[in-house]
């Protein structure tokens, strides 16, 4: 037992804070990349120096995972892809990233097209992918940045390890490059909504999908009954639609098309169309709430293969859909590199 002296002491030790937390975590990342001479290695495989035919794709996860268990300070054996109830809310906007099970997959298409990226590219191209499937349930941005630097041109192994502390500091996302697609979220996202269907113009610049102009009449979410067996996913569906509005359309417009409008109404003095969550909840089996659900979210994994796209094939992906304006790529890497500035 604890003599009164002793337990006084350990109260008062001080505790430490979030910075000295993230610089120890700092050091064991350089320390880990150091042992297994990542810089080295990465080096080389830019420069042609290593045999790609060696490389698959589950050594390059299971690198991802042990960089994420060390910068969040995780036993080894509790490492894992741990993200599945990851929802992201920040500065830029709030995002539902892909289902979990859909993750890995996107990961490893990224992984196999890597060979047909210039190598220039590499270093925005995989750490944007890690950033955008989120694996992890904390921490992606910290193992994004650190692909990111491996991947950069620096001079010198100590000018490599100075940038990637200051990655990993409790500022870093600020004081280090942040490789975070919510840069070209609106582009992206437009980009998905074309190939289904949307069309933009003057006197419709929100984009009109076949009937749908206006989207969904949320306020009657307040009068659906409870009972209802379909109740719980109406609620996950029309609380995704408060930020992902066109998305949760589209998806609703893929499984009944122009059907659709048998699940509208006219609203207001104006008389406006809009789809009425009452007549979903008559008129849609649970099946089919399933199903919206699957569409929206076959559209956001659609987004996070768009992203690896734009980088595949560059010339198919301009902004502001003009065949001379500025590729989507370069709208990408110039607002990550203006960012750091």
């Amino acid at each position: 037992m604890k003599n009164p002296e002793e337990q006084n002491n350990q109260e008062i030790l001080p505790q430490k804070t979030e910075e000295e937390i993230r610089a120890e975590q700092a050091q064991k990342v350089v320390k880990f990349l150091d042992k297994i001479r990542a810089y080295e290695y990465v080096k080389k495989l830019l420069n042609n120096k290593v045999d790609t035919e060696t490389l698959n794709f589950n050594d390059f996860e299971d690198f991802l995972i042990r960089l994420n268990g060390i910068t969040r300070d995780i036993p080894m054996d509790e490492r894992t892809v741990d993200g599945e109830k990851v929802y992201l809310s920040g500065f830029i906007e709030d995002i539902q990233v892909p289902r979990h099970e859909d993750k890995e997959g996107i990961l490893q298409y990224a992984y196999e097209q890597a060979p047909n990226i210039n190598k220039e590219d590499l270093k925005y191209f995989l750490p944007a992918v890690i950033n955008a499937v989120h694996l992890f349930s904390d921490g992606n941005g910290r193992t994004s940045r650190i692909v990111h630097l491996l991947l950069r041109d620096y001079h010198t192994k100590e000018e490599f390890e100075s940038e990637l502390q200051k990655a990993l500091g409790k500022f870093g996302r600020s004081r280090s490059f942040d490789i975070n697609p919510g840069l070209i979220n609106y582009e992206l996202h437009e980009e998905v909504l074309k190939k289904h269907g949307w069309v933009y113009s003057e006197e419709n610049p929100q984009g009109v999908l076949g009937p749908i102009k206006f989207g969904i009449a949320s306020a009657e979410n307040r009068e659906l009954e409870k009972e209802n067996p379909a109740y719980e996913s109406a609620q996950k569906l029309l609380s995704l639609y408060s930020n992902n509005s066109q998305y949760i359309l589209t998806a609703i417009f893929m499984e009944f098309g122009d059907e659709v409008k048998s699940l509208m109404s006219e609203f207001g003095e104006e008389r406006i169309p809009r789809i009425s969550p009452k007549k979903m909840f008559q008129i849609l089996s649970i099946k089919q709430w399933e199903s919206i659900l699957d569409n929206f979210y076959r559209l956001k994994k659609e987004q996070a293969e768009t992203l690896i796209d734009i980088f595949v094939e560059p010339e198919k992906y301009r902004v502001n859909d003009n065949n001379k304006g500025e590729l989507l790529r370069d709208l990408f890497i110039r607002k990550i590199e203006t960012k750091k500035e």
